[in-house]
């Protein structure tokens, strides 16, 4: 029996695993009848707070749970109060949640998937019986138990249907797992959570967020107009009968969804039954050559460990199934842009849209409420549409002038006309960091002016080339406590969460290749990827120093994603630089300051492939901006660093090199357009 002198009622205190605002969760131990449980706390004498109001809540949360007996539903053993603070505690669970699987990039097989997914529907069913509705379903609300069960957690925001609590808002829940009626502040029953299911199923079936915007109201205009495509165009090895099983359950009107979850359930079982061998694997595609070594700026061999007193408050709750409310938004802070800069999924448009207003949007945060009363505007256009091509009055492409930006398709790169000049490649010899193949410095004059991407091909983009053409590359080096070769994993299974705005990784040179032949074929323009002269012309932006500012290492985190003082959180023992950009993994695009070009991400968030074969140094390279065609083409040259680069390889002029097959999460692209007009 663990000794502790701290109590609350009559739970002994055994650690302290997550604190908010108005509360902290505890692990607990019942020495009345020898188990542990979870505690959740909350503070009565918070100010500013209604504390009686704030307590009600937290009653009806044990109440709706406390109804529920089920083995797929975290338990409620008590509601009590001492001293100034409430508490419910409830079952302890050994496990991890479905987010966090995802977030470490463990992929689960069909059936393991569809025998998840029925648990959890038999759970809403019986909950749904008692007049619960849970409002919430998400995978960071799933619990997956060290034994292989399956528990929905955190009923924080279920309603009583016989409950006459006044309600905090009309909105209630995580943006991209509500249902459409939930969104708009319709009546939401048990349909809302089989709307919110079929998200859940989606994205375990495809490793896709199913909608996914730049904000708020981007992301709910996705839920409640657009479609999402089916699953097996993105999985090939998924049945097809998945496909019409997702179609009802996301129905936009409740009546035409699946009229119970049982339904649901018994729908998914049939395919088990039917369509699946035992084994099947939705991530196995092809086998793919083993590489033995990677190159990557690797600073220590030693497993990270992350203490239970460095968890935050998602990850202390998500350990023992509470998970705190709170909305699934980036809050990242963002340099200040000017309105040219900012993506057209947030700005609001003048005229001609189907403006939807909902008001008093609740966000419920840790163990107590947060309120936060919004206005959400949407426009009838999808958010990530990119502008059209400029169009002459005879019908054709206008010519492009330097500085100008185009785009050849709704789903093509946004590009910037680059001028013509000159610029010396290389770094000279008393530039920090420097390697010996960035030299001799030599000049290159480029003659013509050529279109390159404003940012990196991000997944989304990339994701069409894939849906035409069935491209199919698996395999990828993905890191962990080391860099690792993990044939399961691929572009949409990088190790990481990341949305249709984040830059594609895990691509080799043959798969960037690829997706510039398709474009071509697509646009009837030339599409490639950049010379590395090319690259470093525009990656420099004019100028002259190791980086796009100046040339300390420290300012790097105002216009680049790279090793930083937030890696160090998950990674310790990294070399890092001193500065903070908000990031461990990738950012979306264009979330930093771009160079005087006006391209984003030259220098950080993925190292991006080139067209030249390597080369040890610049002796005989071209000087009119061509790609180097001889020399070592077993291997191609990449550019710009990484979310995993040290500072020394954050340079304009620093170069690395890999077999062209190969693929890694730090690996990604931006491609280039030749001129008809240059």
């Amino acid at each position: 029996m663990p000794n502790k002198i701290e109590h609350i009622g009559r739970y002994e205190i055994v650690s302290e695993l997550g604190r908010g605002s108005m509360g902290i969760v505890y692990k607990g131990y019942d020495p009345g009848i020898d188990r542990y449980v979870a505690i959740k706390t909350l503070a009565l004498n918070v100010l500013g707070v209604d504390s009686n109001e704030l307590e009600d809540r937290f009653k009806i949360e044990a109440k709706a749970a406390g109804r529920l007996t089920h083995p797929n539903i975290i338990s409620i053993y008590e509601f009590g109060e001492d001293t100034d603070r409430a508490f419910i505690a409830m079952e302890f669970v050994e496990g991890y949640s479905l987010a966090e699987l995802e977030e470490r990039g463990e992929l689960l097989e069909i059936n393991q998937i569809l025998q998840i997914m029925q648990k959890v529907l038999f759970a809403l069913q019986y909950a749904h019986g008692k007049g619960i509705v849970h409002r919430d379903i998400k995978p960071s609300n799933i619990m997956y138990t060290s034994d292989g069960d399956v528990k929905i957690a955190d009923f924080g925001i279920a309603r009583l249907e016989s409950s006459t609590q006044t309600q905090l808002g009309t909105i209630i829940g995580t943006p991209g797992y509500m249902s459409p009626e939930q969104i708009m502040g319709q009546r939401v029953d048990h349909h809302s959570d089989i709307f919110s299911a079929g998200i859940l199923l989606y994205e375990l079936l495809t490793g896709e967020r199913a909608f996914v915007g730049t904000s708020i109201t981007s992301t709910s205009y996705k839920v409640v107009h657009t479609e999402l495509p089916p699953a097996s165009k993105l999985i090939p090895t998924l049945p097809y009968a998945i496909d019409a099983v997702l179609s009802r359950a996301l129905a936009k009107q409740p009546n035409n969804r699946f009229q119970s979850a049982r339904e649901f359930a018994d729908a998914l079982i049939n395919i088990n039954a039917g369509s699946i061998p035992t084994g099947a694997n939705h991530a196995t595609l092809t086998p793919v050559e083993k590489e033995t070594a990677i190159r990557p700026e690797k600073v220590s061999d030693k497993l990270p460990i992350t203490l239970a007193t460095d968890f935050s408050e998602d990850q202390a709750a998500t350990k023992i199934g509470m998970i705190p409310q709170r909305q699934q938004v980036d809050i990242v802070p963002r340099p200040a842009v000017n309105d040219t800069q900012k993506d057209s999924a947030d700005k609001v448009a003048t005229s001609g849209f189907l403006k939807i207003t909902v008001i008093s949007l609740a966000l419920f945060v840790s163990v107590g409420i947060l309120l936060v009363i919004l206005k959400l505007t949407f426009i009838d256009t999808p958010a990530e549409f990119d502008e059209m091509p400029l169009q002459n009055s005879s019908g054709g492409v206008q010519q492009h002038q330097p500085g100008s930006s185009f785009t050849d398709c709704e789903s093509c790169p946004k590009m910037v006309v680059i001028a013509a000049g000159s610029f010396l490649q290389g770094s000279p010899k008393t530039e920090v960091g420097r390697e010996q193949n960035e030299g001799p410095q030599h000049n290159v004059i480029l003659s013509y002016p050529l279109a390159v991407g404003v940012n990196e091909v991000t997944r989304g983009q990339y994701s069409k080339f894939v849906f035409d053409t069935g491209y199919k590359a698996n395999g990828c080096w993905v890191y962990g406590d080391d860099w690792k070769k993990r044939p399961d994993h691929n572009w949409r299974t990088p190790g990481f969460t990341q949305g249709e705005k984040h830059p594609v990784t895990c691509v080799s040179w043959d798969d960037a290749t690829a997706y510039t032949k398709w474009l071509t074929e697509k646009t009837g323009m030339n599409y490639r990827l950049l010379s590395e002269s090319e690259w470093e012309y525009v990656a420099r932006g004019g100028t002259t120093t190791a980086r796009q500012s100046d040339n300390s290492s420290n300012s790097i985190c105002q216009f680049a994603n790279v090793a930083d003082e937030s890696s160090v959180v998950n990674y310790p023992g990294w070399k890092v630089h001193n500065c903070n950009d908000q990031f461990i993994h990738t950012a979306p695009v264009a979330k930093f300051e771009a160079n005087l070009f006006g391209l984003y991400d030259t220098l950080g968030n993925v190292f991006e492939w080139v067209e030249d074969c390597w080369n040890k140094n610049y002796i005989g390279s071209p000087a009119d901006g061509s790609a180097r065609e001889d020399g070592e083409c077993d291997e191609r040259v990449m550019r710009g660093g990484s979310w995993y680069s040290r500072p020394e390889y954050v340079r304009s002029a620093y170069r690395n090199r890999f077999s062209p097959t190969h693929r890694s999460s730090s690996f990604g692209f931006r491609v280039a357009r030749e001129l008809e007009d240059g």
